[in-house]
Parts: structure tokens; sequence; C-alpha cells
């Protein structure tokens, strides 16, 4: 894996990564309610809003791909800049969130 990944993913990238063989850690940073509405394949559940608590102890494969992502972006820009803080610098943000998602790669995937 490249030592400087871009901060951002774009949607077909990520669709790229889930269709291969390679395992990814895939981080849903939105919160349960909106986690209940739809999801990106087998997204962990890590709320922006309780940052504090699961970052200190957060864990992932250092070799995996990590993707964080939000509804539009923006949640998941700011949680990938705290977790390349932390010691995670091939973390990436999904550019757009689970709405580009939803309109480029999966419309099964509901707007909201």
């Amino acid at each position: 894996m490249p030592d400087s990944l871009p901060i951002e993913i774009q949607p077909h990238e990520l669709h790229q990564l889930l269709e291969s063989s390679e395992p990814i850690d895939l981080i849903d940073c939105r919160e349960p309610h909106e986690f209940e509405i739809c999801r990106i394949g087998q997204a962990r559940l890590h709320p922006t809003s309780q940052i504090q608590q699961w970052l200190p102890g957060f864990t992932c494969e250092p070799d995996r791909p990590l993707v964080v992502y939000c509804h539009h972006g923006i949640r998941s820009f700011h949680v990938v800049a705290a977790l390349r803080s932390s010691g995670f610098p091939h973390a990436r943000s999904l550019s757009g969130g689970i709405d580009a998602w939803s309109q480029e790669i999966d419309p099964e995937v509901p707007l909201y």
C-alpha cells in the first residue's frame, strides 16, 4: 500500500476493492438510526459522536485498506483525519458518503 494515500476514495474505487478478494476494514461513522436505514456491505458502526470513546481502543489490520463513510462525506473526512493522527495512515474517507454510493454504485441503497 502506498505511503501517502489520498485522504479520500471515490465510490468506484471502493466498489473495486469490495469486489476484489482483498480484505477491507469498512467503518460507518453515522449514527445508529442512520445505520438502520442502510449500510454498505459488512461495515462496522463507529459513530462520530462517540469517537472519544472508541478511538483510543480502535484496532484494524495494518495491511488492510481502511475506509470510513458517513452520509455525505463530511463526518468521515474528520474521522479519517483523527484516525490518521492516531497512527492509521492508510485510513480513507468515502467521497460523497453513502449518498454518492447509492447514486453511483448501488441504487438499492436508499437515499435519505
